[in-house]
Protein backbone atom coordinates (compact mmCIF):
# COMPACT_ATOMS: atom_id res chain seq x y z
CA UNK A 1 0.00 0.00 0.00
CA UNK A 2 1.12 3.63 -0.57
CA UNK A 3 -0.31 6.64 -0.57
CA UNK A 4 0.42 9.57 -2.81
CA UNK A 5 0.15 13.34 -1.05
CA UNK A 6 0.12 16.45 -3.12
CA UNK A 7 -0.53 19.12 -0.36
CA UNK A 8 -3.14 21.40 -1.01
CA UNK A 9 -3.86 20.71 -4.82
CA UNK A 10 -6.48 23.37 -5.16
CA UNK A 11 -3.87 25.87 -3.95
CA UNK A 12 -1.09 24.33 -6.55
CA UNK A 13 -3.49 24.67 -8.89
CA UNK A 14 -4.47 28.55 -8.55
CA UNK A 15 -0.78 29.13 -8.08
CA UNK A 16 -0.08 27.57 -11.42
CA UNK A 17 -2.56 29.52 -13.04
CA UNK A 18 -0.26 32.76 -11.57
CA UNK A 19 3.37 31.97 -10.43
CA UNK A 20 3.82 35.45 -9.74
CA UNK A 21 2.06 34.91 -6.36
CA UNK A 22 4.25 31.72 -5.16
CA UNK A 23 6.57 34.34 -3.34
CA UNK A 24 3.66 36.31 -2.05
CA UNK A 25 1.01 34.93 0.84
CA UNK A 26 -1.88 33.60 -0.93
CA UNK A 27 -4.60 31.86 -0.67
CA UNK A 28 -8.06 29.73 -2.41
CA UNK A 29 -11.26 31.49 -1.13
CA UNK A 30 -14.55 29.70 -2.08
CA UNK A 31 -15.97 33.12 -3.41
CA UNK A 32 -15.38 36.29 -4.41
CA UNK A 33 -16.43 38.38 -1.32
CA UNK A 34 -15.46 39.63 1.91
CA UNK A 35 -17.34 36.96 3.42
CA UNK A 36 -15.83 34.17 1.37
CA UNK A 37 -14.15 31.57 3.33
CA UNK A 38 -10.40 30.93 2.78
CA UNK A 39 -9.73 27.02 2.34
CA UNK A 40 -6.30 26.67 1.60
CA UNK A 41 -3.70 29.26 2.47
CA UNK A 42 -0.08 29.12 1.33
CA UNK A 43 2.95 29.19 3.90
CA UNK A 44 3.49 32.82 3.23
CA UNK A 45 -0.02 33.72 4.07
CA UNK A 46 0.46 31.37 7.50
CA UNK A 47 3.40 33.28 8.57
CA UNK A 48 0.89 36.39 9.01
CA UNK A 49 -1.13 34.30 10.92
CA UNK A 50 -3.49 33.93 7.72
CA UNK A 51 -4.97 30.36 8.13
CA UNK A 52 -7.98 28.46 6.45
CA UNK A 53 -11.56 29.40 8.15
CA UNK A 54 -10.91 32.70 8.48
CA UNK A 55 -12.85 35.16 6.14
CA UNK A 56 -11.76 36.95 2.99
CA UNK A 57 -11.95 40.17 4.93
CA UNK A 58 -10.42 39.31 7.86
CA UNK A 59 -7.05 37.83 5.86
CA UNK A 60 -7.33 41.24 4.28
CA UNK A 61 -7.02 43.17 7.51
CA UNK A 62 -4.11 40.64 8.44
CA UNK A 63 -2.32 41.11 4.90
CA UNK A 64 -3.05 44.28 2.53
CA UNK A 65 -0.80 42.08 0.05
CA UNK A 66 -3.11 38.46 0.67
CA UNK A 67 -3.37 37.32 -3.24
CA UNK A 68 -6.79 35.28 -3.27
CA UNK A 69 -8.79 33.03 -6.02
CA UNK A 70 -10.98 30.65 -6.63
CA UNK A 71 -10.88 27.18 -7.92
CA UNK A 72 -13.80 25.31 -9.07
CA UNK A 73 -15.18 21.71 -8.12
CA UNK A 74 -15.21 20.94 -11.98
CA UNK A 75 -11.47 22.40 -12.54
CA UNK A 76 -10.63 19.91 -9.44
CA UNK A 77 -12.24 16.57 -10.54
CA UNK A 78 -10.56 17.12 -14.24
CA UNK A 79 -7.37 17.71 -12.71
CA UNK A 80 -8.04 14.45 -10.41
CA UNK A 81 -8.75 12.08 -13.21
CA UNK A 82 -5.14 13.93 -15.24
CA UNK A 83 -3.45 12.93 -12.23
CA UNK A 84 -4.81 9.52 -12.17
CA UNK A 85 -3.92 8.89 -16.06
CA UNK A 86 -0.59 9.81 -14.78
CA UNK A 87 -0.68 7.31 -11.61
CA UNK A 88 -1.72 4.64 -14.05
CA UNK A 89 2.03 4.30 -15.31
CA UNK A 90 2.66 3.22 -11.48
CA UNK A 91 0.02 1.40 -10.11
CA UNK A 92 -2.84 -0.84 -11.56
CA UNK A 93 -5.31 -0.08 -8.71
CA UNK A 94 -5.79 3.53 -7.84
CA UNK A 95 -8.44 5.12 -5.12
CA UNK A 96 -8.56 9.01 -4.83
CA UNK A 97 -9.67 10.10 -1.59
CA UNK A 98 -13.20 11.01 -1.46
CA UNK A 99 -13.02 14.22 0.63
CA UNK A 100 -9.69 15.59 0.40
CA UNK A 101 -8.46 16.34 -3.03
CA UNK A 102 -4.83 15.51 -3.55
CA UNK A 103 -4.67 12.12 -1.62
CA UNK A 104 -3.93 9.05 -3.50
CA UNK A 105 -4.21 5.06 -2.20
CA UNK A 106 -2.01 2.96 -4.68
CA UNK A 107 -1.38 -0.39 -4.87
CA UNK A 108 2.62 -1.24 -4.68
CA UNK A 109 2.37 -4.49 -4.31
CA UNK A 110 5.35 -6.39 -6.57
CA UNK A 111 6.59 -2.18 -7.64
CA UNK A 112 10.29 -2.75 -5.73
CA UNK A 113 11.10 -5.70 -8.18
CA UNK A 114 9.78 -4.10 -11.31
CA UNK A 115 11.60 -0.29 -10.37
CA UNK A 116 14.60 -2.11 -8.21
CA UNK A 117 13.36 -0.85 -4.65
CA UNK A 118 10.22 1.01 -3.24
CA UNK A 119 12.49 3.91 -2.93
CA UNK A 120 13.11 4.45 -6.75
CA UNK A 121 9.31 3.41 -7.73
CA UNK A 122 8.70 6.58 -5.22
CA UNK A 123 11.49 8.79 -6.31
CA UNK A 124 10.18 8.11 -10.16
CA UNK A 125 6.51 8.82 -9.23
CA UNK A 126 7.52 12.16 -7.53
CA UNK A 127 9.40 13.15 -10.82
CA UNK A 128 6.79 12.55 -12.90
CA UNK A 129 4.24 15.61 -10.49
CA UNK A 130 7.10 17.39 -10.40
CA UNK A 131 7.36 17.59 -14.71
CA UNK A 132 3.88 17.90 -14.23
CA UNK A 133 3.67 21.27 -12.10
CA UNK A 134 2.77 19.56 -8.72
CA UNK A 135 4.33 18.94 -5.43
CA UNK A 136 4.08 15.15 -4.40
CA UNK A 137 5.17 13.12 -1.47
CA UNK A 138 4.94 9.26 -1.66
CA UNK A 139 4.84 6.90 1.36
CA UNK A 140 5.10 3.14 1.61
CA UNK A 141 3.63 1.30 4.19
CA UNK A 142 1.52 -1.95 5.08
CA UNK A 143 -1.77 0.28 5.85
CA UNK A 144 -3.90 3.09 4.54
CA UNK A 145 -3.98 4.84 7.78
CA UNK A 146 -0.22 4.61 8.23
CA UNK A 147 0.87 5.27 4.78
CA UNK A 148 -1.35 8.52 5.15
CA UNK A 149 -0.07 9.61 8.18
CA UNK A 150 3.27 9.53 6.50
CA UNK A 151 2.61 11.62 3.43
CA UNK A 152 0.79 14.59 5.31
CA UNK A 153 3.69 14.89 7.76
CA UNK A 154 6.73 13.97 5.98
CA UNK A 155 8.06 16.33 3.24
CA UNK A 156 10.27 13.63 1.17
CA UNK A 157 9.11 9.95 0.12
CA UNK A 158 9.32 8.00 3.33
CA UNK A 159 9.01 3.68 3.00
CA UNK A 160 8.61 2.06 6.25
CA UNK A 161 10.24 -1.06 6.76
CA UNK A 162 7.78 -3.30 8.48
CA UNK A 163 4.48 -2.95 10.49
CA UNK A 164 6.21 -1.97 13.59
CA UNK A 165 7.79 0.69 12.51
CA UNK A 166 4.49 1.93 10.71
CA UNK A 167 2.65 2.06 13.57
CA UNK A 168 5.18 3.95 16.00
CA UNK A 169 5.63 7.14 13.00
CA UNK A 170 1.70 7.11 13.46
CA UNK A 171 1.23 7.39 17.10
CA UNK A 172 3.61 10.02 17.10
CA UNK A 173 2.01 11.31 14.78
CA UNK A 174 0.41 15.33 15.60
CA UNK A 175 -3.46 15.54 15.84
CA UNK A 176 -3.46 18.07 13.05
CA UNK A 177 -3.08 16.03 10.25
CA UNK A 178 -6.16 13.80 10.74
CA UNK A 179 -8.22 16.64 9.86
CA UNK A 180 -10.34 17.48 12.48
CA UNK A 181 -12.35 20.17 13.03
CA UNK A 182 -10.91 22.87 14.94
CA UNK A 183 -13.26 22.91 18.12
CA UNK A 184 -12.47 19.04 18.44
CA UNK A 185 -8.95 19.78 18.12
CA UNK A 186 -8.79 22.21 20.28
CA UNK A 187 -10.70 20.49 22.68
CA UNK A 188 -7.90 17.72 22.68
CA UNK A 189 -5.07 19.97 22.82
CA UNK A 190 -6.67 20.81 26.41
CA UNK A 191 -7.07 17.26 27.34
CA UNK A 192 -3.60 17.04 26.20
CA UNK A 193 -3.91 14.58 23.51
CA UNK A 194 -1.73 16.38 20.85
CA UNK A 195 -0.24 12.98 19.12
CA UNK A 196 -2.48 10.15 16.85
CA UNK A 197 -1.16 7.46 19.60
CA UNK A 198 -3.42 9.53 22.46
CA UNK A 199 -6.39 9.86 20.32
CA UNK A 200 -5.87 6.02 19.41
CA UNK A 201 -5.94 5.08 22.92
CA UNK A 202 -9.25 6.97 23.70
CA UNK A 203 -12.54 5.05 24.28
CA UNK A 204 -14.51 4.88 20.96
CA UNK A 205 -17.74 5.49 23.22
CA UNK A 206 -16.37 8.33 24.90
CA UNK A 207 -15.22 10.09 21.60
CA UNK A 208 -18.31 9.31 20.00
CA UNK A 209 -20.43 11.13 22.65
CA UNK A 210 -18.19 14.34 23.32
CA UNK A 211 -16.73 15.11 20.09
CA UNK A 212 -19.54 13.74 17.75
CA UNK A 213 -19.90 11.20 14.55
CA UNK A 214 -16.94 12.58 12.52
CA UNK A 215 -14.58 11.75 15.31
CA UNK A 216 -15.74 8.88 15.99
CA UNK A 217 -15.44 7.82 12.41
CA UNK A 218 -11.62 8.56 12.51
CA UNK A 219 -10.69 7.52 15.81
CA UNK A 220 -12.23 3.87 14.03
CA UNK A 221 -10.47 4.59 10.86
CA UNK A 222 -7.19 5.62 12.69
CA UNK A 223 -7.41 2.13 14.83
CA UNK A 224 -7.71 0.44 11.18
CA UNK A 225 -11.50 -0.54 11.94
CA UNK A 226 -13.51 0.83 8.75
CA UNK A 227 -10.91 0.70 6.08
CA UNK A 228 -11.94 -1.34 2.98
CA UNK A 229 -10.53 -3.13 0.30
CA UNK A 230 -9.32 -0.63 -2.12
CA UNK A 231 -11.29 0.12 -5.02
CA UNK A 232 -9.95 1.12 -8.20
CA UNK A 233 -11.35 4.56 -9.89
CA UNK A 234 -8.78 4.56 -12.54
CA UNK A 235 -9.88 6.39 -15.98
CA UNK A 236 -11.97 5.10 -18.35
CA UNK A 237 -11.84 6.72 -21.60
CA UNK A 238 -14.34 5.59 -24.03
CA UNK A 239 -13.42 3.90 -27.17
CA UNK A 240 -14.35 4.39 -30.73
CA UNK A 241 -14.51 2.57 -33.33
CA UNK A 242 -15.85 3.36 -37.40
CA UNK A 243 -15.63 2.96 -40.81
CA UNK A 244 -16.13 4.81 -43.69
CA UNK A 245 -18.12 3.49 -46.19
CA UNK A 246 -17.34 3.14 -50.22
CA UNK A 247 -21.43 3.42 -50.76
CA UNK A 248 -24.25 4.69 -49.49
CA UNK A 249 -26.31 1.67 -47.62
CA UNK A 250 -30.30 1.59 -46.96
CA UNK A 251 -30.24 -2.25 -45.97
CA UNK A 252 -30.66 -3.15 -42.45
CA UNK A 253 -29.08 -6.75 -42.61
CA UNK A 254 -26.06 -5.32 -43.81
CA UNK A 255 -25.62 -2.50 -41.85
CA UNK A 256 -25.83 -4.98 -38.98
CA UNK A 257 -22.81 -6.65 -40.85
CA UNK A 258 -20.95 -3.73 -40.69
CA UNK A 259 -21.51 -2.96 -37.29
CA UNK A 260 -20.55 -6.69 -35.95
CA UNK A 261 -16.97 -6.58 -36.33
CA UNK A 262 -17.21 -2.83 -34.16
CA UNK A 263 -18.75 -3.64 -31.57
CA UNK A 264 -16.35 -6.73 -31.54
CA UNK A 265 -13.43 -4.51 -31.77
CA UNK A 266 -14.52 -2.08 -28.42
CA UNK A 267 -15.61 -5.25 -26.13
CA UNK A 268 -12.22 -6.52 -26.89
CA UNK A 269 -10.79 -3.62 -25.76
CA UNK A 270 -13.14 -3.73 -22.41
CA UNK A 271 -12.34 -6.90 -21.97
CA UNK A 272 -8.52 -5.96 -21.97
CA UNK A 273 -9.50 -3.22 -19.04
CA UNK A 274 -11.40 -5.39 -17.16
CA UNK A 275 -14.53 -3.53 -17.97
CA UNK A 276 -17.62 -3.76 -19.35
CA UNK A 277 -20.02 -1.68 -21.66
CA UNK A 278 -22.00 0.47 -19.90
CA UNK A 279 -23.69 2.78 -22.69
CA UNK A 280 -23.29 3.13 -26.43
CA UNK A 281 -23.81 5.56 -28.79
CA UNK A 282 -24.04 5.70 -32.13
CA UNK A 283 -23.36 7.82 -34.93
CA UNK A 284 -24.42 7.48 -38.55
CA UNK A 285 -23.45 10.16 -41.73
CA UNK A 286 -25.88 10.24 -44.11
CA UNK A 287 -25.57 10.20 -47.76
CA UNK A 288 -27.22 13.85 -47.65
CA UNK A 289 -24.37 15.10 -44.93
CA UNK A 290 -26.47 15.13 -41.89
CA UNK A 291 -26.07 13.34 -38.77
CA UNK A 292 -27.56 11.27 -36.84
CA UNK A 293 -26.56 10.29 -33.10
CA UNK A 294 -28.33 7.33 -31.03
CA UNK A 295 -27.24 6.22 -27.29
CA UNK A 296 -28.32 3.00 -25.83
CA UNK A 297 -27.59 1.83 -22.51
CA UNK A 298 -28.07 -2.66 -21.57
CA UNK A 299 -29.90 -3.21 -18.57
CA UNK A 300 -26.58 -3.90 -17.12
CA UNK A 301 -22.86 -3.16 -18.00
CA UNK A 302 -22.32 -6.34 -20.97
CA UNK A 303 -19.95 -7.41 -22.65
CA UNK A 304 -22.06 -9.86 -24.57
CA UNK A 305 -21.66 -8.85 -27.96
CA UNK A 306 -25.17 -10.62 -29.41
CA UNK A 307 -27.07 -8.83 -26.98
CA UNK A 308 -25.75 -5.53 -28.35
CA UNK A 309 -25.99 -6.13 -31.61
CA UNK A 310 -29.91 -6.58 -30.97
CA UNK A 311 -30.21 -3.45 -29.35
CA UNK A 312 -28.48 -1.66 -32.28
CA UNK A 313 -30.94 -3.46 -34.96
CA UNK A 314 -33.99 -2.24 -32.85
CA UNK A 315 -32.79 1.16 -32.92
CA UNK A 316 -31.93 1.26 -36.08
CA UNK A 317 -34.96 -0.25 -37.71
CA UNK A 318 -37.26 2.25 -35.81
CA UNK A 319 -35.26 5.45 -37.08
CA UNK A 320 -36.14 5.01 -40.89
CA UNK A 321 -33.59 7.17 -43.15
CA UNK A 322 -34.44 9.64 -45.81
CA UNK A 323 -31.13 8.48 -47.20
CA UNK A 324 -28.66 5.86 -47.22
CA UNK A 325 -25.70 5.73 -44.70
CA UNK A 326 -22.08 6.48 -46.19
CA UNK A 327 -20.04 6.18 -42.57
CA UNK A 328 -20.69 4.33 -39.34
CA UNK A 329 -18.78 5.57 -36.00
CA UNK A 330 -19.05 3.53 -32.52
CA UNK A 331 -18.18 5.17 -28.92
CA UNK A 332 -18.69 2.79 -25.65
CA UNK A 333 -17.95 4.18 -22.33
CA UNK A 334 -17.52 1.52 -19.88
CA UNK A 335 -17.36 0.37 -16.07
CA UNK A 336 -15.90 -1.67 -14.13
CA UNK A 337 -16.58 -5.58 -14.57
CA UNK A 338 -17.23 -7.82 -12.32
CA UNK A 339 -15.56 -11.60 -12.02
CA UNK A 340 -18.35 -13.49 -13.30
CA UNK A 341 -18.14 -11.19 -15.95
CA UNK A 342 -14.10 -11.44 -16.51
CA UNK A 343 -14.95 -16.04 -15.81
CA UNK A 344 -13.22 -18.19 -18.99
CA UNK A 345 -16.02 -20.41 -19.16
CA UNK A 346 -18.96 -18.08 -17.55
CA UNK A 347 -22.18 -20.33 -16.38
CA UNK A 348 -26.03 -19.61 -16.91
CA UNK A 349 -28.40 -20.09 -13.75
CA UNK A 350 -31.25 -21.63 -14.66
CA UNK A 351 -33.28 -18.34 -13.48
CA UNK A 352 -31.44 -15.36 -15.23
CA UNK A 353 -32.83 -12.26 -12.85
CA UNK A 354 -31.47 -9.82 -15.71
CA UNK A 355 -33.63 -10.91 -18.26
CA UNK A 356 -36.30 -8.30 -17.13
CA UNK A 357 -34.31 -5.33 -17.52
CA UNK A 358 -32.94 -6.64 -20.75
CA UNK A 359 -36.64 -6.73 -21.91
CA UNK A 360 -36.55 -2.94 -20.78
CA UNK A 361 -33.58 -2.10 -22.67
CA UNK A 362 -34.99 -3.88 -26.23
CA UNK A 363 -38.47 -1.70 -25.70
CA UNK A 364 -36.19 1.54 -25.00
CA UNK A 365 -33.80 0.91 -27.96
CA UNK A 366 -37.34 0.37 -30.41
CA UNK A 367 -39.50 2.78 -28.69
CA UNK A 368 -37.37 5.15 -27.67
CA UNK A 369 -34.91 6.10 -24.30
CA UNK A 370 -38.43 7.97 -22.48
CA UNK A 371 -40.94 4.66 -23.70
CA UNK A 372 -40.65 3.37 -20.33
CA UNK A 373 -41.86 5.58 -17.55
CA UNK A 374 -42.87 4.82 -13.77
CA UNK A 375 -44.71 7.03 -11.20
CA UNK A 376 -42.90 9.05 -8.95
CA UNK A 377 -45.05 10.38 -5.87
CA UNK A 378 -44.42 14.13 -4.91
CA UNK A 379 -45.79 16.61 -2.66
CA UNK A 380 -48.52 18.48 -4.58
CA UNK A 381 -52.13 19.92 -3.65
CA UNK A 382 -54.36 18.33 -6.25
CA UNK A 383 -54.87 14.73 -6.24
CA UNK A 384 -53.53 14.52 -10.23
CA UNK A 385 -50.64 16.58 -9.17
CA UNK A 386 -49.25 14.53 -6.51
CA UNK A 387 -47.49 12.22 -8.65
CA UNK A 388 -45.41 12.99 -11.84
CA UNK A 389 -43.76 10.33 -14.82
CA UNK A 390 -39.92 9.68 -14.53
CA UNK A 391 -37.90 7.29 -16.60
CA UNK A 392 -37.59 3.99 -15.52
CA UNK A 393 -34.00 2.51 -15.16
CA UNK A 394 -34.33 -1.10 -13.48
CA UNK A 395 -36.59 -2.93 -10.98
CA UNK A 396 -36.24 -2.86 -7.60
CA UNK A 397 -35.42 -6.28 -5.89
CA UNK A 398 -38.38 -7.85 -4.90
CA UNK A 399 -39.44 -7.85 -1.01
CA UNK A 400 -42.85 -9.65 -0.95
CA UNK A 401 -44.62 -8.44 2.37
CA UNK A 402 -47.81 -10.84 3.46
CA UNK A 403 -51.04 -9.11 3.92
CA UNK A 404 -53.50 -9.89 6.75
CA UNK A 405 -56.30 -7.75 3.85
CA UNK A 406 -55.95 -7.24 0.04
CA UNK A 407 -54.91 -3.54 0.22
CA UNK A 408 -57.24 -0.96 -2.08
CA UNK A 409 -56.15 0.48 -4.85
CA UNK A 410 -57.85 4.19 -5.73
CA UNK A 411 -56.72 4.38 -9.91
CA UNK A 412 -56.90 8.35 -10.97
CA UNK A 413 -58.33 8.94 -14.68
CA UNK A 414 -56.26 10.62 -16.95
CA UNK A 415 -58.86 12.73 -17.54
CA UNK A 416 -61.86 13.03 -14.98
CA UNK A 417 -64.92 12.15 -17.27
CA UNK A 418 -68.10 14.24 -16.51
CA UNK A 419 -71.14 12.86 -14.42
CA UNK A 420 -75.06 13.55 -14.20
CA UNK A 421 -75.80 15.70 -11.36
CA UNK A 422 -76.83 14.52 -8.43
CA UNK A 423 -80.64 14.61 -8.14
CA UNK A 424 -82.73 17.24 -5.87
CA UNK A 425 -85.38 15.20 -5.23
CA UNK A 426 -85.54 11.44 -3.43
CA UNK A 427 -84.73 9.98 -6.87
CA UNK A 428 -82.07 7.49 -7.14
CA UNK A 429 -78.77 8.45 -8.57
CA UNK A 430 -77.32 7.05 -11.92
CA UNK A 431 -73.47 8.39 -11.56
CA UNK A 432 -72.52 5.97 -14.42
CA UNK A 433 -76.02 5.50 -16.46
CA UNK A 434 -77.97 2.71 -15.84
CA UNK A 435 -74.72 0.00 -16.38
CA UNK A 436 -73.65 0.19 -12.32
CA UNK A 437 -77.38 0.84 -11.32
CA UNK A 438 -78.08 3.52 -9.00
CA UNK A 439 -75.87 5.26 -5.87
CA UNK A 440 -76.65 3.00 -3.05
CA UNK A 441 -73.80 4.58 -0.58
CA UNK A 442 -72.26 8.06 -0.64
CA UNK A 443 -69.46 9.09 1.78
CA UNK A 444 -68.05 12.54 2.07
CA UNK A 445 -67.35 15.13 1.62
CA UNK A 446 -63.47 15.95 1.85
CA UNK A 447 -62.82 19.29 0.98
CA UNK A 448 -60.27 20.56 -1.39
CA UNK A 449 -59.76 24.04 -1.83
CA UNK A 450 -56.22 26.04 -3.12
CA UNK A 451 -54.82 27.66 -6.47
CA UNK A 452 -55.14 31.36 -5.78
CA UNK A 453 -51.98 31.72 -6.86
CA UNK A 454 -52.66 30.77 -10.61
CA UNK A 455 -56.57 28.81 -10.69
CA UNK A 456 -58.47 29.04 -7.99
CA UNK A 457 -59.91 25.50 -7.03
CA UNK A 458 -62.82 24.21 -4.94
CA UNK A 459 -63.65 20.96 -4.74
CA UNK A 460 -65.90 18.29 -2.58
CA UNK A 461 -64.80 14.38 -2.89
CA UNK A 462 -67.21 11.55 -2.30
CA UNK A 463 -67.12 8.17 -2.58
CA UNK A 464 -69.94 6.27 -4.45
CA UNK A 465 -71.16 2.67 -4.09
CA UNK A 466 -73.46 1.54 -6.93
CA UNK A 467 -75.70 -1.36 -6.83
CA UNK A 468 -73.22 -3.28 -9.15
CA UNK A 469 -70.34 -3.13 -6.21
CA UNK A 470 -68.31 -0.45 -7.94
CA UNK A 471 -66.81 2.18 -5.69
CA UNK A 472 -66.44 5.56 -7.63
CA UNK A 473 -64.32 8.82 -6.58
CA UNK A 474 -66.39 11.90 -8.03
CA UNK A 475 -66.11 15.53 -7.03
CA UNK A 476 -67.94 18.70 -7.60
CA UNK A 477 -66.09 21.12 -8.71
CA UNK A 478 -67.92 24.35 -7.22
CA UNK A 479 -66.80 27.00 -9.13
CA UNK A 480 -68.14 25.29 -12.65
CA UNK A 481 -70.83 23.80 -10.43
CA UNK A 482 -70.71 20.15 -12.25
CA UNK A 483 -69.84 17.17 -11.35
CA UNK A 484 -67.37 14.79 -12.11
CA UNK A 485 -65.58 11.16 -11.89
CA UNK A 486 -61.87 10.91 -11.01
CA UNK A 487 -61.21 7.37 -10.38
CA UNK A 488 -62.60 4.45 -9.03
CA UNK A 489 -61.64 1.84 -5.66
CA UNK A 490 -60.38 -1.39 -6.62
Amino acid sequence: MACVNLPELPLQMLLREHPEWNRRPAAVVDRDHPNGVLLWANEQARRHRILPGLRYATGLSLCRDLCVGTVSSHAVSRTIQRLIRLLEAFSPCIEPAAQEPGVFWVVATGQDRLRGSFENWATTLRQTFAQAGFQATVAVGFSRFGCYAAAKTKKANFVFRDATQEQTHLRATPIECLGLEIKARDTLRKLGVTIVGDFIDLPADAVHRRFGAAAFQLHRLARDKDWTPLIDHTSSEPIQAGQVLDYSETNFDRLQNLLQPLVRSILSRFYERREALAKLRLSLTLDDRSNRHEQLAPATPTLNEQQLLSLLRLRLESTPFPTGVVELKLQGTGSPATSRQMELFPQNPGRDPHVAQEALARIRAELGNDAVMRAQLCEAHLPESRFEWRAFEKFATAQPVKKSCRPLVRRLFTQPATVPARPRQSGKWLVTGTTDGAAEEIIGPQIIEGGWWRREVSRAYYYVRTRSGRWLWIYHDRKRRRWFLHGEVE
